[in-house]
């Protein structure tokens, strides 16, 4: 009996170790960022895309939790302004799936999620081809566990076109006001 128990732990043991040991390259296929329009005008607004790609049997998270038990499983975000552009409004989430852990609900996407967030052009960034990153950490999962968050730095390049400037839309003028300021 003892060793019927002895083996099966070192079954568990092992088959845990070897998840762990499961390079990240393996189980996130893609992390991607594109920016759309990739040529923008001085005062335009454009869309950060950033997509992952998960292996089958592997989930993520998004950037915020519904109960705060849960608080550590999410992937963060650090949006920047620069000289050039701005990010404005809220952070767009692919659905989240809900799973009842532990007597609270935990969201997560499985297959190929997706975050957007929109981009403004500074009215006085000089023409040219810029580069926008983004610092991410990744968290994936699995049924069993999970692997160490993985620090990724995406990075898109956009043109700032030499045409005059367009009037900047009403909704993110406060925003690129105030960071303006900054």
């Amino acid at each position: 009996m003892k060793a019927l128990l002895f083996l099966a732990t070192f079954a568990a043991l092992l088959a845990a170790s070897e998840a762990r040991a499961q390079p990240f390259e393996d189980v996130v296929k893609k992390v991607e960022a594109k920016i759309e329009p990739t040529t923008a005008k001085r005062g335009a607004a454009v869309k950060w895309t950033l997509t992952i790609e998960l292996a089958d049997g592997w989930h993520t998270y998004p950037t915020k939790q519904p109960a705060p038990q849960h608080e550590a499983y999410v992937n963060k975000m650090k949006f920047e302004n620069s000289a050039h552009a701005v990010f404005v409004g809220e952070l767009k989430e692919s659905e989240a799936k809900f799973v009842n852990e532990d007597g609270a609900m935990l969201a997560m996407f499985e297959g190929t999620p997706v975050w957007e967030r929109t981009l403004v052009i500074r009215p006085d960034a000089k023409p040219g081809k810029i580069k926008i990153a983004v610092p991410v950490v990744i968290l994936v999962c699995n049924a069993n566990n999970c692997l160490p968050p993985k620090k990724v730095s995406v990075e898109v390049e956009l043109t700032i076109s030499d045409a005059p400037a367009v009037a900047i839309d009403a909704k993110y003028q406060k925003e690129v006001g105030a960071a303006e300021k900054k």
